[in-house]
């Protein structure tokens, strides 16, 4: 990982192979009272035409991360959800003109697509797991599909057509109790929807005008989100093309008005992403010039602003789920942001770093350190020459092979576990659906000890 100036540890910015277009993070609260961490990313730069890759990444806890190509189409929303009776993970990922569903559980497998016949852009899934929104067009409507965890699959499972904004959707999420949509777009609206049919609206204003002669500034919400769990109040983001952000809470009256609570200004360049998180207690801010704000959403106040944490404009951004700690996790990180940058940034707000992590002073190991570390890393290299000397042609002949299928191609990757080498083929047939029924499954064991 990289740590641009200004960023300090245990915050880290990690590069990745393709530009970010999305993130979400999800936490999942296990029968036991373990609760796991999971995020996944999505975006690319073209593929064949560019040599950048599509791809999605998923990360559960501290394990290895899943890794899916998309082919030529790169994922431009994703959403990691819960089933509320099976508890079974899933997870939906916009690409190009469909949303393609993967079981999570207990591993990456495809589970079905929905072809929505236009380019989708915005994704948000209901919390009682029944129905999801699509974001399509340029004039901000979007597309309300049903499903279930048995049927994934576009016959029948269309269930509105909603459109009233005038230009195209910048975000969208459900409510708590599922019943509502509220969603934001370039017009400088936000809308809550019920049953199809807009229920209420807010339109955001900048009071400053763009220029000496007076005119009103060109509003754009760029995030929203319910906050809080009766969806009574919501909070936006806006801003003016070039001008300055601001953050506000409304508050829903009687008549189905949300009237405003609160009106902050938060940055002095236009905001780029919102994200609340699922306790509805922190909310975190993407900004024009790659700076993030984490926000108080009781107190209502800035807790802390990252200068410097991409090059480019955030794109995408993810507030921490819970405050609870996860499992494996040696730092609780804040947020998750993604960026054209290639980059994504952990942020918290933590000041300890790890004692492993951990350096003197002085930058050096000192003398017991380094003795240490020469003793450690010569045994190691020895059992790793010993234990794989006599497999090598083995395992060579498995792990450098490379299948070339039409459609979205596949790769086999082979990596340790304990004292096991796996090999994991990830591929997509577009005639086929999936390869073995799946993205990521291990094809084959091999024991390091010779003759195993």
């Amino acid at each position: 990982f990289i740590m641009p100036q200004g960023l300090q540890p245990p915050c880290r910015i990690d590069q990745l192979s393709f530009p970010l277009f999305a993130v979400d993070w999800f936490a999942e609260v296990r029968p036991d009272g373990e609760v796991w961490s999971w995020v996944a990313y999505c975006g690319g730069g073209g593929s064949a035409r560019t040599g950048v890759r599509n791809n999605i990444i998923v990360l559960r806890n501290e394990d290895l991360p899943f890794q899916i190509s998309t082919g030529d189409q790169a994922g431009c929303s994703v959403k990691i959800y819960q089933h509320p009776e099976s508890k079974r993970m899933w997870m939906l990922v916009a690409l190009g003109t469909t949303v393609k569903r993967f079981s999570l559980s207990p591993q990456c497998q495809f589970a079905g697509e929905v072809n929505v016949g236009e380019k989708c852009e915005h994704l948000a899934v209901s919390p009682k797991a029944d129905q999801f929104a699509i974001g399509v067009g340029e004039e901000g409507p979007f597309k309300v599909f049903g499903m279930t965890e048995e049927c994934f699959a576009t016959p029948a499972s269309l269930l509105y057509t909603c459109k009233s904004h005038t230009k195209s959707l910048t975000s969208m999420a459900y409510s708590p109790s599922g019943d509502r949509i509220i969603t934001a777009a370039r017009d400088g609206t936000a809308q809550i929807w019920k049953n199809g049919k807009v229920w209420a609206g807010v339109r955001c204003t900048i009071d400053e005008p763009n220029d000496k002669k007076g005119r009103p500034q060109q509003v754009l919400v760029r995030g929203c989100a319910f906050a809080d769990t009766e969806a009574n109040y919501i909070v936006t983001v806006h801003s003016g093309r070039k001008s300055q952000a601001y953050i506000s809470m409304w508050r829903l009256s009687p008549g189905n008005k949300y009237k405003i609570a609160e009106k902050t200004l938060c940055s002095p360049l236009p905001a780029t992403a919102l994200s609340i998180s699922m306790d509805k207690k922190l909310i975190a801010i993407g900004v024009a010039d790659g700076s993030v704000i984490l926000w108080d959403k009781t107190e209502w106040k800035p807790i802390k602003t990252f200068q410097g944490v991409h090059e480019l404009p955030v794109t995408c951004i993810a507030a921490r789920p819970l405050l609870d700690s996860f499992v494996g996790e040696d730092i609780r990180f804040h947020a998750r942001t993604g960026s054209l940058d290639c980059n994504t940034g952990l942020l918290t707000l933590e000041t300890r770093v790890p004692k492993k992590t951990q350096m003197p002073s002085d930058g050096s190991r000192g003398f017991c350190g380094w003795l240490f570390f020469l003793i450690f890393w010569t045994l190691t290299l020895s059992i790793v020459i010993m234990s794989l000397s006599s497999m090598f042609p083995h395992v060579q002949s498995v792990c450098t092979r490379v299948y070339d299928n039409q459609g979205l191609g596949a790769t086999v990757v082979c990596f340790f576990r304990g004292d096991i080498l796996h090999q994991s083929v990830k591929a997509w047939d577009s005639s086929t659906s999936c390869v073995n029924h799946g993205l990521v499954q291990p094809c084959r064991s091999i024991r390091r000890r010779a003759g195993k």
